[in-house]
């Protein structure tokens, strides 16, 4: 059995054919990942392992979740580490801050030098998010 989806001419007012065109592919693309959401769905509530049976509340869940933007997204490794480099950092500024000892030069320098770091990472880990 095939569904087919039709979209009424007078909805598309104002698209040009290539317009139409991109608009068949997006919505095509949708509906493919919309299934795939539904079968998750599914298959997270078939402990059982019987026979799979998506129901209609399963297609509704799938939706929310494509439209809401629900799903979990994966964090690049590279975030992860920033962000405990910039923990560990803003961890060592309070562990150096002494202030007899930041009227060695070399020690300022590198108390500054961690600051610095730690700006650096947290605005970085910040914006990537």
């Amino acid at each position: 059995m095939t569904v087919e989806i039709t979209i009424v001419d007078a909805d598309l007012l104002g698209f040009s054919d290539p317009a139409k065109g991109h608009l068949k592919v997006a919505v095509s693309r949708y509906a493919v990942d919309l299934i795939r959401e539904t079968n998750r769905v599914e298959s997270d509530r078939n402990r059982s392992g019987g026979q799979p049976e998506i129901t209609q509340g399963m297609v509704d869940d799938a939706d929310t979740v494509m439209r809401r933007g629900v799903r979990s997204v994966r964090t690049n490794i590279w975030i992860k580490v920033l962000r405990i480099v910039s923990a560990v950092a803003a961890l060592l500024v309070g562990v150096m801050y002494d202030q007899e000892r930041m009227q060695d030069g070399l020690y300022l320098l590198a108390f500054v030098a961690v600051i610095a770091v730690t700006i650096i990472t947290v605005t970085i880990s910040t914006l990537k998010e």
